[in-house]
């Protein structure tokens, strides 16, 4: 999904999608649709429990409020289908508190922590208490300084994880190493459907596997890479994988200085793919009118 960049870690962790933008490739200038937990992760309504038995409200309104909400759920006090406790301070001793009530709830499905600056410690605790995680769904880490250590533990889960279909790890910084490990992980992953690994420095040494993933994936439908900086060789990369890949509805590829080449070989890619819907890739070349703009559109 697209971000406000004036407010990136509300607008990740307060989900409101709103309408706009530049159409369906992505000519104009960005919307202003925000990054939406729920969007595009269909799950089975009859895996839930009965609605009257899961609490969903309220919420944790403050730090002291979100870690008495995680104890309560690690002791099994409370059955609770969604837990939101983003931008709640609650640092790595926290990410550790989250980690344990994850291995001991069961009937989480929903978890944000978005915008809690946990890092890599408490990343890595999270990632290895969803190895063998059998409920929790939509995990949201936003903006909690990964790094490439959090990265490669989350690829880790990856690699085991059967349950998790929306996994949101925008502005973590981490780099093309921490990309490199989560998409040769999301390569064979048959269940993750969304991913989200926009504005996290990666560059165009991940182009290839990144590439990769899009070819070999069949089950991912939305892959954001939103200021990735892959550069053309990246573009004609993954306009060639879009070639053969019938999953992908949205590839958001906005902001990657793809160039006239990596443009071209995507554009073509769109003359044989039926299954892309939304393909936003403004600002990728440095033009407004002429024949260069006028022949991609075509």
């Amino acid at each position: 999904d697209r971000f406000e960049h004036h407010d990136r870690h509300s607008a990740a962790v307060k989900s409101v999608p709103k309408k706009g933008g530049a159409g369906k490739y992505g000519w104009g200038k960005a919307g202003d649709e925000v990054v939406d937990m729920d969007a595009g992760v269909e799950v089975d309504e009859e895996e839930y429990p009965d609605p009257e038995e899961v609490m969903t409200d309220p919420q944790p309104q403050t730090p002291d409020e979100a870690l008495t909400k995680i104890s309560e759920l690690a002791a099994g006090a409370l059955i609770m289908g969604d837990l939101d406790v983003s931008l709640k301070s609650l640092g790595p001793k926290g990410g550790l508190r989250v980690a344990e009530m994850v291995k001991r709830n069961s009937s989480l499905m929903r978890l944000n922590l978005a915008a809690n600056d946990i890092h890599s410690e408490g990343v890595v605790a999270v990632a290895e208490a969803l190895r063998d995680n059998n409920n929790i769904q939509v995990l949201n880490l936003h903006a909690n300084h990964a790094g490439p250590e959090g990265a490669m533990a989350i690829a880790e889960m990856l690699k085991v994880n059967r349950t998790l279909l929306d996994l949101e790890m925008s502005c973590n910084d981490i780099g093309p190493t921490g990309a490199i490990a989560i998409a040769e992980a999301v390569k064979n992953n048959p269940t993750l459907t969304k991913l989200n690994l926009a504005l996290n420095h990666i560059g165009p040494d991940a182009g290839s596997a990144l590439a990769d993933l899009v070819f070999s994936n069949k089950a991912l439908v939305d892959l954001n890479l939103h200021g990735a900086h892959l550069g053309p060789a990246a573009g004609t990369q993954l306009g060639l994988a879009l070639r053969e890949n019938r999953c992908i509805s949205r590839l958001h590829l906005v902001d990657n200085n793809l160039g006239m080449e990596g443009l071209r070989a995507l554009v073509d890619a769109l003359k044989v793919n039926s299954s892309i819907t939304d393909l936003p890739m403004w600002s990728n070349f440095d033009f407004h009118h002429g024949p260069e703009k006028e022949q991609l559109e075509e």
